[in-house]
């Protein structure tokens, strides 16, 4: 099964590989239209086929967005659907801005003319990003781990970071304007990265809770009857969003090798965080004593939170990868993750 659409994003992400732009361009052009000519095949040409899933499929692109993908066996339309999407926010994960697709694809010659569908607002781009001249990763710098990449991609149907964290950070990268968008943004961001730890310490998080619960059935055994009666009314204790919040800073200091600066508590942010979440949705830091975010803290909390996902999630999904050089030489990044000493 042949598979074929187009990507649309702000620059050409599927840059081809140096090695072939070298054999293109030599020292033999001696006019402008021989460079242009040359140029037109390096805009055409695919990249070498990359073979992933055992050796079974292959992926190639070009310069223009072109992605061809052929599968050993006949998958259905929805299958190709989820894949694509899983790709999207995957290169928008690299490129931090908005990414589509064109509306087309091409299934064994036949093309469905409205496969892919956005909201129209999308095209506006995000203020923040206007000056940004490049992206932390192309697939150019990706192309020796991307067969793994795309089998984490397409095949690890089960993984939260295909059906909760990646489609969450495709949808920030959306440009939403009405009332109560400042909000959703913030728990979108709180959403992704309460998701991702849960997905990287899963095997911790499962060990704190299965202790609490040892704790809470001794405690239950060790009361009369009659109390008994309320244990059954209360809920094992879990591992809660500051705990996670907390978690990812510290992960991020792992990663930049570096630590967050003085002047940051990192305890009130977390706490903050999960407040202001919690009033949002369920209305339960009105409390004196819960102190939530203002517009502007909101919004700065939203920009860092997202970020620092980003940041976690490529190291995740590219773990030979540098990731913090990346963003470190990115000055509108350093910005957003100002409370680490960059």
């Amino acid at each position: 099964m042949i598979v074929e659409y187009k990507l649309k994003c702000r620059l050409n992400w599927f840059k081809c590989p140096k090695k072939t732009q070298n054999n293109l361009f030599n020292q033999t052009e001696t006019s402008i239209e021989e460079i242009q000519t040359t140029y037109k095949k390096l805009q055409d040409i695919f990249c070498p086929k990359l073979w992933f899933n055992n050796n079974q499929n292959s992926f190639c692109a070009n310069n223009k967005g072109l992605i061809h993908i052929e599968y050993f066996e006949n998958i259905s339309k929805k299958i190709i659907y989820k894949n694509a999407y899983s790709l999207l926010s995957f290169i928008s994960l690299c490129i931090g801005t908005i990414a589509q697709y064109e509306p087309w694809i091409k299934i064994d010659n036949i093309t469905y003319p409205n496969f892919f569908n956005f909201p129209t607002e999308t095209t506006k781009e995000y203020i923040t990003f206007k000056d940004v001249k490049f992206w932390e990763f192309g697939f150019e710098d990706l192309i020796d781990i991307f067969p793994s990449i795309l089998e984490k991609l397409f095949y690890e149907n089960n993984s939260i970071i295909n059906s909760i964290i990646l489609p969450n950070y495709l949808a920030s990268t959306y440009y939403i304007d009405f009332v109560g968008s400042l909000e959703w943004n913030f728990l979108n961001a709180v959403t992704t990265i309460e998701s991702l730890m849960s997905y990287i310490n899963s095997e911790n998080y499962t060990k704190k809770e299965t202790e609490n619960k040892i704790i809470f059935d001794k405690l239950k055994n060790s009361v009369n009857d009659e109390l008994k009666k309320d244990f059954n009314k209360l809920t094992i204790r879990r591992v809660t969003l500051q705990q996670k919040i907390i978690d990812a800073i510290n992960l991020g200091e792992i990663i930049f090798n570096t630590k967050t600066i003085k002047s940051f508590n990192i305890g009130n942010f977390s706490e903050k965080c999960a407040n202001t979440r919690n009033n949002i949705t369920h209305y339960l830091s009105q409390s004196k004593n819960r102190e939530c975010f203002t517009n502007e803290e909101m919004s700065n909390a939203r920009e860092f939170l997202m970020t620092l996902s980003r940041v976690i999630l490529l190291q995740e999904l590219c773990p030979t990868k540098n990731v913090s050089q990346r963003f470190k030489r990115n000055t509108i990044l350093r910005d957003i993750l100002h409370y680490y000493n960059l």
